[in-house]
C-alpha cells in the first residue's frame, strides 16, 4: 500500500516536503509516474488501506466499492462542514496558484481548486471559479494523451467543485455559479462507468462529500492553499513558486 500511496502523491504532483507533511509516508522526492488518474492507479493496486474511522460513502451510492476500494481509503471524506473549515484563506493567491495547475490541463489539474470547494467562499470568488470552470472544463485532462481516466477524472473533480461550493452557498454564490452548476449537472452523461454514477451522486445525492479525501489529497492541498500563518499550508504565492 505504501508504493501505491508513493505512485498516487507523484502523479498529483505534491511535493516532496508535502509528503513529508502527512506523516513521513512518501519518501520518493522527485518520483514521476505516467498515470491514469488518482484513483485509478489506486484501482490498480488491488490493496486496501488500513481500517479507520473514515466514512466514505453513507449515502445510497457506495463510491469506494465502484472504485474497488473501501471506506478505509477515504479517512478525509466528512459529512459535517465544521470538520473541513479553514480560517485565513488568501483565496485570491489560492486561485492564481489553480489557474496555473489549470493551464496545464492533466488530469490532476483541477485539484487546486477542488481543495477549497468546501470553504465559506465570498461571492466574488464564486464568480472567478465559475469564470475559472468555462475557460478550462473543456480542456482539462486531455494533455495525458494515452492514460484513460484523465479527462473523467478532471471533469468528474471539476464539477464536484462547482457542485459543493454551489449547494453549500448563499443566495450571492448560487447567483454567481448558477451557469457553471447548470453547466456541471450536464457533465455526468458524457463520463465512462462509474465516474458518471459518482459525480451525479456528488452533484445531486443527499450528502455533500467535503474533504481532502484521502492522504493525497491533505497533501496537494497543503501545498497549493494559500493560508498566511497556518505552517501546514502555504505562506504566499511566492512560497508556491518556490516549490
Amino acid at each position: 500500500m505504501l508504493f501505491t500511496k508513493i505512485m498516487i502523491v507523484a502523479a498529483m504532483g505534491v511535493s516532496g516536503a508535502a509528503m513529508a507533511s502527512v506523516g513521513g509516508l512518501y519518501q520518493s522526492d522527485g518520483f514521476v509516474v505516467e498515470h491514469q488518474g488518482l484513483l485509478s492507479l489506486a484501482i490498480s493496486s488491488g490493496e486496501g488501506a488500513a481500517a479507520s474511522d473514515g466514512a466514505a460513502s453513507p449515502g445510497k451510492v457506495d463510491i469506494p466499492a465502484l472504485l474497488g476500494l473501501h471506506a478505509s481509503d477515504f479517512p478525509y471524506i466528512y459529512f459535517e462542514r465544521d470538520k473541513v473549515l479553514l480560517s485565513g484563506i488568501d483565496f485570491e493567491a489560492t486561485l492564481k496558484i489553480a489557474e496555473l495547475e489549470l493551464s496545464k490541463g492533466g488530469g490532476t489539474s483541477v485539484i487546486s481548486v477542488w481543495t477549497i470547494r468546501d470553504q465559506i467562499i465570498p461571492a466574488r470568488i464564486a464568480a472567478q471559479i465559475s469564470d475559472l470552470y468555462f475557460r478550462y472544463i473543456d480542456g482539462v485532462g486531455l494533455s495525458t494523451g494515452k492514460q484513460a481516466y484523465g479527462r473523467d477524472f478532471a471533469v468528474w473533480h471539476f464539477a464536484w467543485t462547482i457542485g459543493n461550493i454551489y449547494r453549500l452557498g448563499g443566495d450571492d454564490v448560487k447567483e454567481a455559479l448558477e451557469l457553471a452548476y447548470d453547466d456541471a449537472l450536464s457533465r455526468p452523461k458524457a463520463l465512462n462507468t462509474p465516474y458518471d454514477v459518482i459525480l451525479q451522486e456528488h452533484l445531486m445525492g443527499e450528502q455533500i462529500y467535503m474533504g481532502d479525501a484521502h492522504d493525497a489529497g491533505r497533501a496537494y492541498a497543503q501545498a497549493h492553499v494559500v493560508i498566511p500563518g497556518n505552517p501546514l499550508y502555504l505562506q504566499s504565492f511566492g512560497d508556491f513558486k518556490l516549490q
